[in-house]
Parts: structure tokens; C-alpha cells; sequence
């Protein structure tokens, strides 16, 4: 299972593991954790792009006011990456 890059380990108490498919590829999140987190934890820090000029977008508020972080979760667009709570199996694309 990938993705542990940028984690707290020692100290930390979490939820039950669990693996989230991000782009098709297969990243650790943890209950209660949002999808936004579970990313940057395994070093993703590009959500998207910008429609216009193609730059990379990712969490930049963390609270849901930007709407930057916007990516399509399981078939569904502009969902807040930030906002959401990682579920097993659900897939994310950019």
C-alpha cells in the first residue's frame, strides 16, 4: 500500500486504515480523514488544473471556501476534496 510520505506516525492515533484510488493509483487514508488529506499525505499535492490556463490547483484554504481543491469522486465533478471524507474503494480523478 502507497503512500505514507508526509505522515505523523509516532503519537498519532487514527481510524481504521483503508486504501482510496486516486487517479488509478492506490493511496492509504484513514477513517475520519478527508480525501484532501489523504492526498497530500501521500505527497499529491496537484488536485487539478485550472480550465484556462492549464496550472496545477490544489488545497490552498482547507476549509471549502476556494473551491480549489475540486476534483470528480466516484463519477461525481467539483466535489471539495478538502471537505470530504475518504471512504474505502472511492476513486478520484483530477
Amino acid at each position: 500500500m502507497a503512500g505514507n510520505a508526509h505522515r505523523i506516525e509516532k503519537g498519532v492515533s487514527r481510524g481504521d486504515c483503508f486504501e482510496i484510488i486516486v487517479g488509478g493509483r492506490r493511496i492509504k487514508a484513514y477513517e475520519g480523514e478527508t480525501i484532501g488529506t489523504a492526498m497530500m499525505a501521500a505527497g499529491l499535492y496537484a488536485l487539478r488544473t485550472s480550465k484556462e490556463k492549464k496550472e496545477p490547483r490544489g488545497i490552498f484554504c482547507g476549509i471549502g471556501v476556494c473551491q480549489e481543491c475540486r476534483v470528480t469522486i466516484n463519477g461525481v465533478p467539483n466535489i471539495q476534496a478538502c471537505k470530504t471524507l475518504a471512504t474505502p474503494e472511492c476513486c478520484v480523478e483530477s
